[in-house]
């Protein structure tokens, strides 16, 4: 899973896109919907890396690589977006302490395809706090009655960070962040559509 967070000069969105790249290569003559570039990219893919760029077709990933790689990708139909900052809503950014605590369920196991003791350049590949620095802004926020994922991971990761911001909600609890009808909304939309970066 990639998970990429973005803003245009009047916009930022975040997206989480599922990678499913085998057989998605689109024929360079078709030009993507969307093109994301400039940006560090991780993937779960077992050949791994970092990434700058993807470019989207139909809802699915046609090609990730680099900025000149999806370039080939663009048409004059296509949207392209720079990467330019992170808002990360309640996030597990410690793959490893996800790990230990086992939260929901052991999902992170599930997901990297192992334990750290089992998988460890998985966990360094992928687990958000041990890709710092990332040289974007950061803004996390994070409810501090979240029962799913601890406030703490997120205090631990803005403090390591030294690029980041913690915009704490108080009362809040991990749902709130992503429902409009929460009392945290405004301010969970104001960080996300008015931060300039």
């Amino acid at each position: 899973m990639i998970v990429v967070a973005l803003k245009t000069k009047r916009w930022q969105i975040a997206l989480a896109i599922s990678v499913g790249l085998a057989g998605a290569q689109l024929a360079r003559s078709q030009s993507a919907d969307l093109v994301l570039r400039n940006g560090r990219l991780v993937t779960l893919e077992r050949s791994g890396g970092d990434a700058q760029a993807l470019a989207a077709r139909g809802g699915k990933i046609v090609a990730i690589g680099t900025n000149q790689m999806v370039a080939a990708f663009t048409g004059p139909s296509t949207r392209v977006i720079d990467l330019r900052g992170v808002v990360p809503l309640a996030a597990i950014s410690d793959l490893r302490r996800a790990w230990a605590l086992q939260l929901n369920g052991g999902v992170v196991g599930g997901l990297l395809g192992g334990s750290p003791d089992q998988v460890p350049q998985r966990y360094s590949a992928a687990s958000p706090i041990e890709l710092l620095p990332i040289s974007v802004q950061q803004r996390v926020l994070h409810g501090t009655a979240d029962n799913l994922v601890p406030f703490e991971m997120s205090q631990r990761f803005a403090k390591a960070s030294g690029n980041s911001k913690l915009i704490p909600l108080q009362g809040a609890g991990h749902f709130d962040l992503i429902d409009p009808r929460a009392r945290v909304w405004s301010t969970v939309q104001h960080n996300i559509l008015d931060w300039e970066f």
